[in-house]
């Protein structure tokens, strides 16, 4: 073992005098227990499981949900709360030796010792710094504990002898009873039985029952040799639920469960939502006639009626009073060894009526244990919150049934989408998340990608309530989806949604500037928490399993902030900045766009990007909505730099929605068509902008004018006939501006309705060009004899039928001499690229409103081949002392003045003011109004803007209130000073 490694077992098992300690003095005058002597040994004390919403301790010598180093609760829930709803918990055995009665107890003294016990039946040595209890974590295989995992001692391993990682967390220790030195509990106090008992901890960071379940595996090895007679095993608990005095318990039969609850609708901790707690045996152990045992009794007492002697532990763990004495049920009047096995909920049965600080007993047995011989036994902690105590009841029972359902399939579980990578950009009143796309692979059969959540908690505490702000899923026509789970307003299970997807397209990045849960803007400095997760569904899920699964999603502490002052980053990049390449310059340009998207500036590398396109063989499907097109190439980025590409997989998708990834800080985007043809027609007015002005006819057509309206915009060879099939002659055909002018003018092709004769070569307003070449193209157009604008040039009237003045852009090039569309040679029968069938729109006159300067454009798509190319260059951050110094005078003090809080605090305990707007490197030094340093502080990190103060002084003493003076001292950029007041808060004496 590593030097380092010894150092770090050091600073992480606490030294215990004793290896056994008091329970803290909850209530002074009912704590007269006498604190044991015994030798010193090395207890952990400091692992936690904290996969999902239950943070526990576990140690290494039987105790569990106690916190032995402060003498605390040590099961927290929801995690992140610092609320607690179990004090303590362990594993109690007692059996019969030669007659003689045995107990073994783990509550607030523990009788068990780290480590096996070894060949020759003594125990290990208590001061081994390998016996402690080891954790390992999904997705981690490079830690210390996994990659020293003590199978030699017994921790599991998979078929691979690798460790065996149950869940997204599971730990691992050994301890045994064999040290009768340490038999000195109260409830024990009797010779060992010598046990082993391997443990193994897990817990499953998922959605809903198994996010709110530990559960312990005890493996219990008889290495004595002698037999284990009428044995017994029963999990021990004190829950405080929230207050420690208004507690009720009560056991279910058919669940084999024993719980916890509080007595009424509001708690000291909790308030009206306090939580249920259960301890179950999901796998008891079996019995001499070969049948698993459930919970064979279940009972209760409270505190300082705690058993004190080894026959009345035995008592209660066969479901008899406390002398031996058979338990009688008030309401039946009949003998029992279920106390309390009502019903709350219902309000039926024998329930518990006397608020109090209780502890409660879960036990199996009996059964035999021959030398040599197992026993395994699986208890779960299970929690369930609802929106008051007996909802939590409801809640916590159908955990409990869900997570029975688990086991049972030996947690051969469907595995969630792996959790997003997400990358935090934090910007002026403004963050920026985004992710890659490592959890659309396939995690479990039957089971496909199909979105992501993003979640705001609603508190400034992690812990939530969590509110669900933006939904982004595969638009596939599935968008909420229904399962079996609990109605927590009537405690029923019911069908009822899960997900709230939107059908509306993924997306792998989100800008936020405002606060979802209360609609209000981010505040620069305020710590706003989220988090992104993915999830699966399975329409058709085996028995047992959720339709639907989601991903674990790490919570994300994140501060909107001005950008470190000394440091310049690209926030945005213009369409003008991504340059646009030909291989064969001869050959038209592409009509694809790249756009390119800043998610996270810091991360940006100053690298030259470019997006390449080659040849799909063979050609891709895509369905866009509801038609199949046919993508003849695809196309991928690439880092010059490197000269490789970034995608495994090239892509396809020219959509420009939010189906992209995300490399380097930046989302690149190929916006285009993956077909040749007309993708619409605009109406421009001098100024670029689209107008109203000129609509069309519904004439059949392919196109609107400015995407609304009716469609008629056609392409000639739809129309009246063309010699130019827009498939067959795709390269042929081009954008188009018709460029309307007074002054500037050309000469078109006229023809009369009806019977469409040649009826001359006239002037028009307006000159037509090929928008890619530059090459001046012919018109012809036609005028209805009965409409109110027949004058021998081409206008539109707001009629239903515009006047009837078709248009027709010719492919030929233009010649002002006219002759090549006349009677002999129709021009709507020969090279019409697009026809319009056009008017204007209600009110409007073409000689007013159709101004100079204004443009229809038939803009047709040329999508990009291996003879295009896009580059660009995203900047990466830089230093700028110049911008530095400009802003000096901007740093700020918030709050300021300081009264006793401020918002940035979690408890009372932390007093939090925050210096902003500093540059990456700087000293703050705080002064009093007599000139006494009372503080310097170190700022070295050019991720954030802020720097905080504890309001501690240089010898950690809390300051006074009183005004101060504070300097900024930043080298190579300045200096600056500025003033604050700070009031804190009169300390008040609780105990004397």
């Amino acid at each position: 073992m590593s030097a380092l490694r010894w150092l770090f077992l050091a600073m992480l098992i606490v030294l215990l005098a004793v290896s056994a300690v008091a329970e803290a003095p909850k209530e002074p005058e009912q704590n007269d227990r006498v604190e044991p002597k015994h030798r010193p040994m090395l207890i952990d004390n400091e692992t936690w499981i904290d996969a999902n919403n239950i943070n526990m301790v576990v140690t290494n010598h039987g105790s569990f949900a106690y916190d032995l180093t402060t003498q605390d609760p040590g099961l927290e829930f929801p995690k992140g709360t610092d609320k607690q709803c179990v004090y303590a918990g362990g594993i109690w055995i007692g059996c019969k030796v030669s007659g003689a009665v045995r107990v073994t107890a783990g509550s607030f003294t523990q009788e068990y010792t780290p480590g096996p016990i070894t060949e020759d039946g003594s125990w290990h040595d208590v001061n081994d710094p390998m016996d402690y209890t080891y954790k390992i974590v999904k997705g981690d295989t490079t830690s210390e504990d996994y990659r020293n995992w003590p199978a030699d001692l017994g921790a599991p391993v998979d078929e691979n002898e690798k460790p065996l990682l149950i869940g997204d967390q599971t730990l691992w220790c050994v301890y045994n009873d064999a040290d009768p030195e340490v038999h000195i509990a109260d409830e024990g106090r009797t010779d060992p039985l010598g046990v082993e008992i391997q443990q193994t901890t897990f817990a499953f960071d998922w959605k809903g029952a198994l996010g709110n379940v530990v559960f312990i595996k005890f493996l219990i090895i008889n290495k004595r040799d002698n037999t284990l007679d009428s044995t017994y095993v029963a999990v021990w608990c004190d829950p405080d639920v929230g207050g420690a005095s208004d507690d009720y318990v009560g056991c279910d039969t058919d669940l084999s469960l024993g719980y916890a609850y509080n007595a009424t609708n509001q708690d000291n901790v909790y308030g009206g939502t306090p939580p249920a707690v259960g301890y179950d045996f999901f796998k008891g152990p079996i019995g001499d006639d070969g049948e698993e045992l459930p919970m064979t009794s279940f009972n209760m007492y409270i505190n300082a009626t705690d058993p004190r002697a080894t026959l009345e532990s035995y008592n209660y763990m066969r479901g008899l009073d406390l002398h031996g004495a058979a338990v009688t049920n008030p309401i039946t009047d009949q003998t029992t060894k279920y106390m309390l096995d009502g019903d709350p909920v219902a309000n039926t049965g024998w329930l518990d009526s006397d608020p109090a600080d209780r502890r409660f007993m879960v036990n199996s047995g009996p059964f035999t244990m021959e030398p040599g011989d197992t026993q395994e036994v699986v208890v779960g902690i299970v929690v369930g919150q609802g929106n008051d105590r007996l909802g939590s009841v409801s809640v916590m029972k159908f955990y409990d049934q869900t997570a029975q359902v688990a086991f049972d399939l030996d947690f051969d579980l469907p595995a969630a989408p792996a959790s997003p990578v997400v990358s935090v950009a934090e910007l002026n009143r403004m963050i920026k998340l985004s992710w890659g796309h490592e959890s659309e692979f396939p995690t479990a059969p039957g089971y496909e990608f199909q979105g992501y959540n993003i979640y705001q908690s609603e508190s400034i505490s992690s812990a939530g309530p969590w509110h669900l702000i933006a939904v982004y899923d595969i638009i596939d026509g599935l968008g909420t989806i229904y399962d079996l789970t609990l109605n927590v307003d009537f405690g029923v299970p019911i069908y009822q949604p899960v997900q709230f997807g939107t059908d509306h397209g993924i997306q792998r990045y989100i800008e936020i500037t405002e606060d979802k849960v209360r609609g209000l803007p981010l505040y620069n400095g305020t710590t706003y928490y989220y988090r992104v997760a993915a999830y699966s569904y399975n329409p058709e899920p085996d028995e047992g399993l959720p339709a639907t699964l989601e991903s674990s999603s790490p919570i994300l502490a994140v501060i909107p902030q001005e950008v470190t002052t000394d440091v310049d980053v690209q926030e945005e990049m213009s369409a003008a900045e991504v340059t646009q390449g030909r291989i064969d310059e001869e050959l038209p340009p592409t009509t694809d766009k790249v756009l390119v998207g800043i998610t996270n500036p810091f991360e940006l590398t100053g690298h030259t990007y470019r997006v390449d396109f080659t040849e799909a063989v063979p050609p891709d499907t895509i369905i866009a909505g509801s038609d199949t097109v046919i993508a003849h190439y695809q196309w991928n980025l690439q880092d010059k730099s490197s000269g490789l590409y970034f995608y495994d997989d090239w892509q396809v998708n020219k959509t420009g929605d939010g189906d992209y990834l995300i490399t380097d800080g930046f989302v690149a985007k190929v916006v285009g068509t993956h077909v040749a043809e007309l993708v619409e027609t605009q109406y421009l007015d001098p100024d670029g902008e689209p107008s109203n002005a000129i609509t069309s006819v519904d004439a059949g057509c392919d196109v609107q004018i400015n995407n609304s309206g009716y469609y008629g915009v056609c392409y000639g060879y739809n129309f009246f006939g063309s010699t130019l099939d827009p498939v067959a002659d795709a390269d042929q055909f081009t954008t188009v501006e018709v460029r309307f002018s007074r002054t500037e003018t050309q000469m078109a092709y006229r023809y009369v309705r009806p019977g469409y004769p040649y009826a001359g070569f006239v002037e028009v307003p307006f000159t037509a060009w090929d928008a890619v070449t530059e090459q001046q193209l012919n018109v012809c157009y036609v005028e209805w004899e009965e409409s109110a604008i027949f004058d021998s040039t081409w206008s539109l009237d707001d009629t239903d039928v515009g006047g009837r003045e078709y248009l027709f852009i010719m492919r030929s090039e233009y010649d002002p001499e006219g002759g090549i569309y006349d009677d002999d040679n129709w021009g709507p029968e020969q090279d019409v690229l697009y026809a319009m069938w056009g008017r204007m729109r209600t009110g409007k006159v073409f000689d007013v409103d159709v101004e100079d300067g204004s443009m229809l454009k038939f803009v047709w798509a040329n999508p990009a081949s291996d003879n295009d190319y896009f580059e660009f260059t995203p900047m990466e951050p830089g230093t700028d002392y110049a911008k530095a110094k400009g802003e000096l005078s901007n740093v700020r003090v918030v709050p300021n003045p300081y009264f006793g809080k401020s918002s940035y605090e979690l408890n009372q305990f932390e007093h939090v003011i925050k210096f902003t707007n500093l540059p990456t490197t700087c000293t703050v030094r705080v002064f009093n109004l007599a000139g006494d340093l009372v503080r310097t502080l170190e700022k070295n990190d050019e991720t954030t803007s802020i720097l905080e103060w504890d309001l501690f002084n240089e010898s950690a003493i809390p300051v006074g209130s009183g005004f101060y003076i504070y300097h900024v001292d930043a080298p190579g950029i300045g200096s600056t000073f500025g003033k604050m007041a700070v009031f804190v808060e009169k300390e008040r004496l609780n105990t004397f």
